[in-house]
């Protein structure tokens, strides 16, 4: 009996496929873990992108490892600013070892130490070969041309700020943001002058969410529906996407 419970367990295992799935979360920093050739590794850290702050790859070996898919933010609650995790899947693709390390921070701040870091060795065992560890630097959650979703323009006639609601004033009092009056049109004032227009056309109903990061940095955050949406980080002084990132609300569908 014993035998055949067993012979009947690996043929449901060959007819699934289903491969075991390794989840790291921050407590598990300065682990060693074994996986095995095909098997996924998911990383699960907690961050929030409303603050600037990011988990950004710093090192692991490609050759080792394949990042799966797009890396992406699961918000906590269903409201503004809310935080949650950020989540990065791995499979390994060979045998060997390699450092697996991250570090939480603000990629513009330079010369600046990270908030938190993190870093396990990652273990591979299997039957393809072995490949030495060539460490990379790779930010993977920039995004400094893709302006295709958030449209960027300067406003080619008057604004005057009555004719914006919600006005936010940047630190330093530089720059202001503000929405057009029964539109999710953001203006971006300096001074007294209308300098940037900011809207998504493909989604022109949903609210569009800002906040000044710092003197010149805007977050801004719009849902496509109540599970997924999206955060841009713009430099308003430089006229340029510093990140770009989906998110979910780590919800069933």
């Amino acid at each position: 009996m014993p035998f055949l419970i067993a012979v009947v367990c690996s043929l449901v295992l060959l007819v699934t496929g289903q491969l075991h799935a390794l989840e790291l979360t921050e407590r598990d920093h300065g682990r060693t873990v074994t996986v095995a050739v095909g098997e996924q590794v998911t990383l699960r850290l907690e961050g929030n992108p409303t603050t600037g702050y990011l988990w950004e790859l710093l090192r692991y070996n490609q050759e080792l490892l394949t990042l799966v898919g797009e890396t992406g933010f699961v918000r906590d609650a269903d409201r503004p600013g809310a935080g949650g995790r950020f989540v990065f899947r791995f499979s390994p693709r060979a045998v060997g070892e390699s450092r697996l390390q991250l570090a939480y921070l603000r990629p513009w701040e330079k010369k600046v130490r990270p908030l938190r870091t993190f870093e396990v060795v990652v273990r591979i065992s299997g039957e393809a070969t072995a490949v030495e560890e060539q460490p990379i630097y790779q930010p993977i959650f920039r995004r400094f041309d893709d302006l295709t979703l958030l449209r960027v323009t300067r406003p080619v006639e008057p604004v005057r700020a009555a004719q914006l609601t919600g006005l936010l004033a940047a630190p330093l009092g530089v720059y202001r943001a503000g929405k057009l009056r029964d539109s999710e049109t953001l203006l971006v004032l300096r001074g007294r002058q209308p300098a940037l227009s900011l809207s998504v056309p493909s989604h022109p109903g949903r609210p569009l969410e800002a906040r000044w990061l710092n003197a010149k940095l805007l977050y801004l955050e719009l849902w496509f529906n109540p599970h997924n949406g999206v955060y841009w980080i713009f430099d308003v002084e430089q006229e340029r996407m510093v990140l770009y990132e989906l998110m979910q609300d780590g919800r069933e569908r």
